[in-house]
């Protein structure tokens, strides 16, 4: 007999805020999105809402989908039926386990918990509802008599209540951050950076994203009582099917406008530029909406738009389209060193393609544009395009802050100004020059990815010329470590803990090598590391980033600030930048 799958569309509030508990299965793997996934929902979520631009908000967002094994209904290979589907599994009864979709809920979780904790009236109704969603406390009860929404496995489900889900929690660090388990660290780090771009919003900004996620995030949630069932859905819903592309509905559009005598050749122009780019076809027509500023609204609006600046659909596919495909193409092999562009040009888009997220993109690909510069005013327009791009990095901006920053960046390249790292059309401020500074020092804590990026940067300055070596070639190492035996010779050389932990991620601690390295070097004492240098040097494994390690015979915080200082006045060349601006 046909079973139907109890489905409906549920905001966050309905599914979290009424009767229900949920629990990870511990068949589940560890908690695994980082920090890339985690503020790419954040930076979402403030968009939708509209809690940075009121006219930018949506009606609605949605999470995805949530698969949920009810325990307390139903036989084994028998589905329950009932008059409102998922709704009314919700109401209560044994935990229910979240076959998939855990990894959302518990980032879900911890961001609201931070905008709790965020609140400054913590007795709020609003406060009161995004705690309701953590909690599950009987009517008449006091908020000490409740339990979690979300049980998880010990020893994470203490560490979850200590630094997230109790009031205050979130301000609270465990006394051994270097000590905790992975998926531990993983949510302190994503909470960490949650904190950090929240904290700095007002309490109506995030009022309307507390509001928000509340009401107008929905999830389609499918329950079943079956657990068999559950695994073969699970499987189906992560391993079978494509998924239409975004450029597969706006070429419907497009071809819907242009004449059918024109049809055959705008058809062979489109397929040569997809062709050309694969999957970064579809990144093409973001970077086109930036390029003619049409960046905000709906995709087939924006581009109806530049359709009709430019003269018309066939006009857009054969003017527009294809030559910046060419321009992408190229500047996508010469981010491995590769194609057509000057040797000096391709250096920088090295550097630029070790960093995630391609703000910069837009603004490249009008500097790069045929007769748009000359090819020494091209080179110091990309130069300071990567220069603009590693400085709101280690300003450790959010994309859509970052985004907004290379708009103007885009309008001034697309208005022909020849920027150059000497002009003050961008200057840094000198809150910004702190926070570079700051951030340099603590790199590796702040930002894993961003640290690899920099300290490849200053690979390239210390050996002469760029090496196209891709990131995941390397590992980063502390040659400090970042666990280290109470009774061992680290601790003796770095007694005080607070100090360990800030020298252990500075940036002078820091070497590059390959993973297989990183693993022999291990938590070794620094002898014996120095030797294993030593050896790897004289086979040419080690690059001059790491090389300069060998030169101290013992390793301390004097040896480590010294070199952190001469890193950083590296930097200050590279980037011309100073940190008494």
């Amino acid at each position: 007999m046909f079973s139907r799958l109890q489905t409906a569309s549920l905001n966050l509030s309905e599914i979290l805020g009424g009767g229900a508990t949920f629990e990870i299965p511990n068949f589940q793997r560890q908690y695994s999105w980082d920090m890339e996934h985690a503020i790419a929902l954040l930076e979402d979520l403030l968009e939708a809402s509209g809690a940075l631009d009121r006219e930018e908000a949506h009606p609605d967002y949605f999470l995805g989908s949530i698969l949920l094994l009810d325990p307390a209904q139903g036989a084994e290979g028998v589905e329950a039926t009932t008059s409102n589907g998922a709704r009314d599994i919700l109401n209560g009864g044994l935990p229910k386990a979240i076959v998939d979709g855990q990894q959302r809920i518990l980032t879900l979780t911890t961001l609201v918990s931070v905008l709790r904790d965020l609140n400054e009236n913590p007795e709020s109704e609003l406060a009161t509802s995004l705690n309701n969603l953590l909690w599950l406390i009987p009517n008449g009860s006091a908020s000490s008599d409740g339990r979690p929404r979300l049980a998880v496995s010990s020893p994470l489900a203490s560490f979850l209540q200590d630094f997230v889900l109790n009031k205050g929690a979130c301000g609270e660090l465990p006394p051994e951050p270097e000590e905790i388990a992975v998926d531990e660290a993983s949510i302190l780090e994503v909470r960490e950076r949650f904190l950090h771009e929240l904290k700095d919003l007002t309490q109506l900004q995030r009022d309307r994203l507390s509001d928000y996620l509340c009401k107008q995030c929905h999830f389609l949630v499918a329950c079943t009582q079956d657990r068999a069932r559950a695994h073969v859905i699970f499987k189906r819903m992560n391993e079978r099917g494509k998924s239409l592309e975004s450029y597969d509905l706006l070429k419907a559009d497009i071809f819907g406008l242009v004449p059918m005598q024109e049809g055959s050749f705008v058809d062979v122009s489109w397929r040569q530029s997809q062709e050309r780019l694969g999957p970064d076809f579809n990144n093409l027509f973001s970077h086109l909406r930036v390029i003619h500023g049409t960046s905000r609204g709906r995709a087939l609006v924006a581009i109806r738009a530049i359709m009709n600046k430019v003269g018309g659909a066939s006009t857009f596919v054969t003017k527009e389209l294809a030559p910046y495909a060419e321009i992408y193409e190229q500047i996508r092999l010469g981010r491995s060193d590769q194609g057509e562009l000057p040797e000096n040009v391709r250096a920088l888009l090295v550097s630029l393609g070790r960093l995630n997220g391609d703000e910069w993109m837009p603004a490249t690909l009008l500097a790069l544009k045929p007769g748009a510069y000359s090819p020494e005013e091209a080179l110091e327009v990309v130069g300071s395009i990567e220069r603009y791009a590693y400085l709101t990095r280690l300003q450790m901006l959010v994309v859509h802050r970052r985004k907004r920053r290379f708009a103007d960046i885009t309008q001034a390249v697309r208005d022909g100004t020849v920027l150059t790292a000497a002009d003050d059309i961008f200057p840094l401020s000198r809150e910004e020059s702190r926070t570079i500074f700051f951030n340099l020092r603590e790199i590796y804590a702040r930002s894993q990815k961003s640290c690899k990026a920099v300290l490849m940067r200053l690979n390239d300055h210390a050996a002469g010329r760029t090496l196209a070596t891709d990131p995941g070639h390397y590992s980063v190492e502390h040659v400090l470590p970042r666990r280290t035996k109470p009774s061992g010779q680290w601790r003796k050389a770095f007694p005080d803990a607070e100090e360990r932990t800030v020298l252990t991620h500075s940036l002078g601690n820091l070497g590059l090598v390959t993973e297989k390295l990183n693993q022999k070097l291990g938590n070794r004492e620094f002898s014996e590391k120095r030797e294993i240098l030593a050896a790897a040097d004289e086979r040419h494994e080690l690059d001059p980033i790491t090389r300069d390690i060998l030169e101290p015979t013992t390793w301390n915080s004097d040896t480590i600030r010294a070199r952190e200082a001469r890193m950083l006045q590296a930097l200050c060349e590279i980037w011309k930048i100073s940190p008494k601006n």
